[in-house]
């Protein structure tokens, strides 16, 4: 009889142990060794265990529906809800399953079985060992894929346990690069309003434009219990852009005359809704396509949060509708633009130099008319 060893070795056995084999040759070389092994035979299905992965036991060699006691114990203490007693089935098995958790307390454990008539020698006992589980992370979600500077970022994602069970406590260490090389870390944790982890990143009026990305680098989430991930880096990637800065000029309701002072003032903001005070901001007053004067330098008030300036009106300028364009920008490309209408009539207006000397002329012409009345 020919036998192919290991392929097609077979063995039964109701004691837990290591057994070892050796296969000898009998035709050509009586007792001659040509094949040595062992192998284990045990009550769970394996040695390790990853958190939330469940540990099967199974025993034989009993009588059947034999009472039989299962107790699991880490150190000296039974693990909760043991020992526990089960019957052995009509063949004199037992089967049990301990589902481990997320939170499982890590180390080493022992299990025993022992039945109410039938002795073992070696008793049924092994031991086991729980690890961490693995976090796996399939994607990173932003709210937008582009953005303009002073905008915010949010990110969110999902982190799933092996047994697919979604973790709802720790952190994640979230890295974003810039086109230029350069790093800045978040760090997210979990909504549990949302039930997903989330992060923001505020960009500023001086952020590199261009591709950034954004990245879970490996093992860089922990959540609380001890269970990390993920086992290969999770990125995505996003475009930031130049502000477009909100430009909000006065509202004129009223006719200007000459010899009045024009007010300018904007309200100017960032496309984060935050008031822009530091940059450049001018205004070009025109006429009909026909530029008046500019561009004039405003200047930023924090008390009213505006930029104001003035313009005193003259009788050489043309009257009509005039256009004042207020222009804001930086040093770092961030721009913005708007314009307000209004009316203003030059016509008949005199200057104050003028008024008097029209009024000495006015005096002058009635006292000639006196003189010239008395000589009649």
């Amino acid at each position: 009889m020919y036998t192919n060893y290991p392929a097609a070795f077979g063995a039964s056995t109701n004691l837990v142990g290591i057994y070892k084999i050796n296969v000898t040759e009998t035709v050509h070389s009586l007792g001659a060794s040509v094949a040595t092994g062992q192998f284990q035979v045990g009550l769970t299905d394996n040695a390790t265990y990853q958190r939330t992965a469940p540990v099967l036991i199974r025993a034989s060699g009993y009588l059947p529906l034999e009472n039989v006691t299962i107790n699991l114990t880490q150190g000296s203490t039974s693990v909760q809800n043991f020992p526990t007693s089960t019957k052995a089935d009509t063949n004199g098995l037992i089967s049990l399953s301990w589902q481990t958790s997320v939170g499982t307390p890590l180390g080493n454990y022992l299990v025993s079985i022992s039945g109410s008539t039938s002795t073992k020698t070696p008793p049924d006992s092994q031991a086991f060992t729980v690890y961490p589980t693995n976090v796996t992370i399939s994607g990173l979600w932003l709210n937008r894929g582009s953005i303009e500077r002073s905008q915010t970022l949010e990110f969110r994602f999902n982190a799933a346990y092996l047994n697919g069970s979604l973790a709802s406590s720790g952190t994640a260490t979230i890295r974003i690069t810039e086109p230029n090389g350069s790093n800045h870390t978040i760090t997210a944790s979990y909504d549990s309003s949302l039930q997903t982890f989330r992060a923001f990143y505020v960009t500023t009026l001086g952020s590199t434009t261009g591709v950034w990305i954004a990245t879970i680098d490996l093992n860089s989430f922990d959540d609380g219990l001890n269970n990390g991930g993920p086992l290969s880096p999770v990125f995505t990637n996003f475009n930031i852009r130049p502000a477009s800065l909100t430009v909000s000029a006065i509202s004129y309701n009223a006719t200007y005359p000459s010899g009045t002072i024009l007010p300018i003032y904007a309200r100017i903001s960032t496309p984060s809704a935050a008031s822009f005070t530091q940059g450049t901001v001018t205004a070009t007053i025109a006429s009909s396509g026909r530029k008046i004067v500019g561009p004039l330098s405003l200047g930023y008030d924090p008390s009213r949060g505006e930029w104001s300036g003035s313009y005193k009106i003259n009788e050489t300028d043309p009257s009509g509708t005039w256009v004042v364009t207020v222009t804001a920008s930086d040093g770092y490309g961030n721009a913005g633009q708007n314009s307000a209408s209004l009316s203003v009539n030059t016509i008949g207006a005199q200057n104050p130099a003028q008024s008097i000397l029209s009024s000495w002329a006015f005096w002058l012409l009635v006292l000639a008319l006196i003189v010239i009345g008395f000589g009649f």
